[in-house]
């Protein structure tokens, strides 16, 4: 059997595209093998990061054994104060929702006061306006007492 290419450079805005498609598509799987095969390439690349966060998060619904862990290694990497706060929030928005319909009690996947006023923190220094780049996670969570 004969060895398995690696991905060059010119070749990388496809293959993203497609990672893309195949998250729409509801093929996470997919799209995270694309992905690792990108950051084989360009281990930095911060859109295959971000694909592949995502199509991880896509993974947790779709009742796979998956955990936390490996979106957390993915966000150590996501380069930008904000880009990294967005992506956190998004996963913790994400991570709790996932977790109560599997019946594990509220106490164990909620995020903590101090996570919530650091993100809110963040959220009112950057000052950032756009609709898009909300934080779910600071807007959308019930904070425990």
């Amino acid at each position: 059997m004969s060895d398995l290419k690696t991905l060059s450079k010119n070749a990388i805005p496809g293959a993203l595209e497609k990672a893309e498609r195949y998250r729409l598509l509801n093929e996470p799987a997919e799209a995270e093998s694309i992905c690792l095969d990108v950051l084989a390439a360009d281990p930095e690349n911060q859109q295959a990061l971000i694909t592949l966060l995502l199509a991880v998060t896509d993974r947790f619904s779709k009742t796979y054994g998956v955990s936390d862990t490996q979106a957390k290694q993915i966000l150590t990497r996501i380069r930008g104060e904000y880009e990294h706060a967005y992506y956190r929030g998004f996963w913790r928005s994400v991570w709790p929702k996932l977790n109560s319909r599997a019946g594990r009690p509220a106490a164990v996947i909620m995020p903590t006061k101090d996570s919530v006023k650091r993100c809110i923190g963040l959220k009112k220094r950057k000052r950032y306006v756009l609709r898009e780049m909300t934080m779910p996670y600071c807007a959308g969570i019930p904070v425990p007492g």
